[in-house]
């Protein structure tokens, strides 16, 4: 079955040309990960792009980005790893999938597959964060495992549906994993300084 995108994700796909670390808030059923394999499609074609790390919660990264990939006829080419078996580790380690998929709890393993390679660069350039509210917290040990161990590439592209869940501070963490600090900061207690006064739950724009 041939992609051809919708609306919404024309949108999804233009902010993505537009914005190289890209927070994608858009709601369930509109096929964001469809748009970004349309996106990385694109990339990979006019070699803009040679691999993709997907971060995503265990059924998704598992699951439901490689039946995503086999779905549309596009994007059947692209080889798709899984980092939590043998097989999908040694195409890490040896740089031969499009799409190495891991789930949030295993980033240690990702930690140790890069410090496995050495020197060599890392096997992607592109980082995709799917349901990115599992980053909400500051405070996380594997975020920040993956924060100071993992180098940056050249995109980042953070999905979630629900980016506040509790309140306007749950998007701190996220936007800093996804782009760095470049939009709230990179230190939380300045963060809660510049954008908020009296209570936790109140927001000062």
């Amino acid at each position: 079955m041939k992609l051809t995108l919708e609306k919404p994700q024309v949108l999804i796909d233009e902010h993505l040309q537009e914005c190289s670390d890209a927070l994608l808030f858009v709601g369930m059923g509109i096929g964001k990960s469809a748009a970004c394999l349309h996106r990385l499609n694109e990339l990979f074609r006019d070699a803009s792009c040679f691999a993709a790390l997907i971060i995503a919660p265990m059924r998704v990264a598992i699951l439901t980005w490689p039946m995503d990939v086999q779905e549309w006829d596009q994007f059947r080419w692209m080889r798709v790893a899984n980092l939590r078996t043998e097989h999908g580790q040694r195409d890490f380690l040896n740089g031969y999938a499009h799409i190495y998929v891991i789930n949030y709890e295993a980033i240690p393993t990702l930690v140790s597959l890069i410090e496995r390679r050495g020197k060599k660069p890392l096997p992607y350039d592109v980082v995709i964060f799917d349901e990115l509210t599992r980053a909400k917290n500051p405070g996380s040990k594997r975020i920040n495992l993956y924060r100071r161990k993992v180098p940056r590439v050249d995109r980042h592209w953070g999905l979630t549906g629900t980016p506040m869940p509790n309140s306007w501070m749950d998007l701190f963490a996220q936007a800093r994993l996804v782009d760095d600090g470049a939009r709230l900061g990179t230190n939380f207690l300045d963060f809660k300084r510049t954008y908020f006064y009296g209570t936790e739950q109140s927001f000062q724009p």
